[in-house]
């Protein structure tokens, strides 16, 4: 559950315009190997068990991308933003799929 608020609600409007921006940034084949990367995959995983499951990690999750939303449109831009940006887009995936795996078994 606590993935799934990673993708709950309002997050993936503001996942596709992450995933608009690093696109326009690096190109689509280069966003892919990003977000789907060990490495990103390790990073977004990393404060899984601190996370929380209900509006609280909903909030959070919108709170990280709506800070990350307003860098690829300013001069901010750079391989930390680029990093972050996969990595919350990772977190959307992997809770798309925590949401799809759960309701398959319900």
């Amino acid at each position: 559950k606590r993935a799934q608020a990673w993708a709950a609600e309002d997050t993936g409007k503001r996942a596709l315009r992450l995933y608009e921006a690093l696109v326009s940034k690096v190109g689509g084949a280069r966003a892919e190997e990003l977000i789907t990367s060990r490495e990103t995959r390790a990073e977004a995983l990393e404060d899984l068990e601190s996370a929380h499951s209900d509006q609280q990690g909903i909030a959070e999750a919108v709170a990280r991308m709506e800070a990350l939303a307003s860098a690829p449109t300013s001069s901010q831009w750079n391989s930390d933003i680029q990093r972050k940006v996969a990595v919350e887009l990772c977190r959307f995936l992997l809770g798309r799929t925590a949401m799809d795996v759960s309701l398959m078994l319900s």
